[in-house]
C-alpha cells in the first residue's frame, strides 16, 4: 500500500500539478523524507539526519533546476512553458515587478515538494489502515466512494487522519517572547530560542475541546484536528492534498483486501503495509 499505492499516488501528484515528473517515486519520496525528517523530527540536531537532509536537498535541488532550465529554454523559444507550478513560476521571471530569483525558486519548489509529497502519501496509508480497524467505517468510506460522495469520503478519512495523524507534535524555534496560557494555572513565558514541541495529536482528543474525543465520530468540525494547520501556517497544498489523498483511497476502496501484514513505521512515517487484493465477489 505504500510503494505501489501511496508513493505512487504523491509522485504523480507532484509530476502533474506540480511538474516535478521523471525520478521514480521512491526517489522523490526518499529525498523529500530526509528533508522532512531534518525539519520536523530532529530536535537534537542530529548530524547523521541534518547530513542526509543536505544531501537530498542538493540531490532534488540539481534535479528541479534541470526541469526549471529545460522550461525557460521552452519559453526563449517560443513555446509553452505548462500549466503546472513550475511553468507559472518561470513565467513570472519576465514579470519585473514579481521575479522570482533563482534561489527563491529552487526554495519554493523544494518546499512544495516536502509539504506535500510525503504527507500526502502518509496520509493514503495511514487513512487506510485505520480504516482497516474500524470495519463499519470502512463499510461507509467504501458506499461513499462507490456513490461518488466526495464530501461524506472526505469525512471518513478526515476522523480517521485525527486518530492515524501523520504528524504527532510539530517542533517550531520561538522568535520573540511570548507568554502561552496566559491568565491560566498552565500560563509559561517563553524566551527568544526556546524550542517549542506543539503535541497536536494530543490536542485533538483533549476533552475540554473537543466533544467525545475517543469516538469516531463524522460530523466533527474542523478545527478538531490539525491536519492542515491555520492562519497564517495553513497547509498551501490544503486542497490539491484533500484531492489526492481522497482519490488515493479510493483505488483501494473500490477492491476488495485484506490486511497481510503489519503497518511498519520509521518514526511516525509507514514505511510498509501490505495488503492481499481478492477477487471482486459476484452480485447476488
Amino acid at each position: 500500500m505504500v510503494t505501489d499505492l501511496a508513493q505512487v499516488v504523491a509522485g504523480r501528484v507532484a509530476a502533474d500539478y506540480v511538474g516535478v515528473g521523471g525520478p521514480q517515486e521512491s526517489t522523490l519520496v526518499r529525498w523529500v523524507e530526509a528533508i522532512g525528517r531534518d525539519v520536523e523530527d530532529n530536535p537534537t540536531g542530529d548530524s547523521e539526519i541534518h547530513e542526509e537532509a543536505r544531501s537530498a536537498v542538493a540531490e532534488l535541488g540539481g534535479y528541479t533546476d534541470t526541469m526549471v532550465a529545460s522550461r525557460r529554454a521552452q519559453r526563449s523559444s517560443g513555446r509553452m512553458t505548462g500549466d503546472d507550478v513550475i511553468g507559472r513560476l518561470v513565467a513570472l521571471q519576465n514579470v519585473a515587478h514579481l521575479r522570482i530569483e533563482e534561489r527563491r525558486l529552487r526554495e519554493v519548489l523544494i518546499g512544495l515538494l516536502v509539504a506535500g509529497v510525503e504527507p500526502i502519501a502518509a496520509c493514503i496509508a495511514l487513512a487506510l489502515g485505520e480504516l482497516l480497524d474500524r470495519p463499519g467505517a470502512l463499510q461507509v468510506a467504501r458506499a461513499a466512494a462507490a456513490a461518488g460522495d466526495d464530501d461524506g469520503l472526505w469525512a471518513v478519512l478526515r476522523e480517521a487522519l485525527r486518530f492515524s495523524p501523520p504528524r504527532r507534535t510539530v517542533s517550531r524555534i520561538c522568535g520573540q517572547s511570548y507568554t502561552l496560557a496566559k491568565g491560566t494555572a498552565n500560563e509559561v513565558t517563553l524566551r527568544p530560542g526556546a524550542r517549542v514541541v506543539v503535541a497536536t495529536a494530543a490536542a485533538s482528543f483533549d476533552p475540554e475541546r473537543v466533544d467525545d474525543p475517543e469516538h469516531f465520530r463524522l460530523n466533527r468540525p474542523e478545527h478538531h484536528d490539525f491536519l492542515f494547520g491555520e492562519g497564517p501556517h495553513a497547509c498551501l497544498a490544503k486542497y490539491v492534498a484533500i484531492a489526492a489523498i481522497r482519490e488515493g483511497c479510493k483505488a483501494l476502496l473500490g477492491c476488495e483486501f485484506r490486511l497481510a501484514g503489519p503497518l511498519r513505521r520509521d518514526g511516525g512515517r509507514p514505511i510498509a503495509f501490505p495488503v492481499e487484493l481478492l477477487p471482486l465477489r459476484a452480485a447476488g
